[in-house]
């Protein structure tokens, strides 16, 4: 019984040692996620995605997107922009691949329940347009 109770109270500074940001429930919601495809006569695809983030609990400082690579000869030119008043201001992102996916992530001004944030991706993916002798064909997952 006592070796129960030690650990029981064992457990419990356990999980008052975890920092609070640990602790914290999050929870979001997208109101609009929106994509526009403009195919160049390259054969290139701009991509622009436009995501409206509805923050419902938590606080939240990061957002990213992972883009599988295996229909694509390459994926470039990635920028991320946070909306503002219909104006776009850059943010810092970061790349990595692992797995025949590209993640993208960026950071921005922490947000909190009830807010409405706007992100915009864009970004030049190539050989995704695929020409056959009677068609030609795209083949892309707009919405994740």
């Amino acid at each position: 019984m006592r070796l129960l109770r030690a650990l029981g109270l064992l457990l419990a500074a356990c999980w008052l040692a975890v920092p609070a940001a640990a602790q914290e429930d999050r929870d979001l919601a997208w109101r609009r996620y929106d994509v526009a495809l403009d195919v160049r006569r390259d054969g290139r695809m701009l991509v622009t995605e436009t995501q409206e983030v509805e923050y419902l609990s938590g606080t939240w400082r990061n957002g990213a997107r992972s883009i599988p690579l295996s229909r694509v000869d390459s994926l470039s030119r990635v920028d991320v922009f946070e909306v503002v008043a219909q104006t776009e201001r850059r943010l810092q992102s970061d790349e990595t691949e692992e797995s025949g996916e590209r993640m993208i992530s960026w950071q921005y001004t922490p947000a909190t329940a009830g807010e409405v944030r706007t992100f915009r991706l864009r970004y030049t993916v190539d050989g995704v347009v695929r020409i056959y002798p009677n068609n030609q064909q795209i083949r892309w997952i707009a919405v994740p």
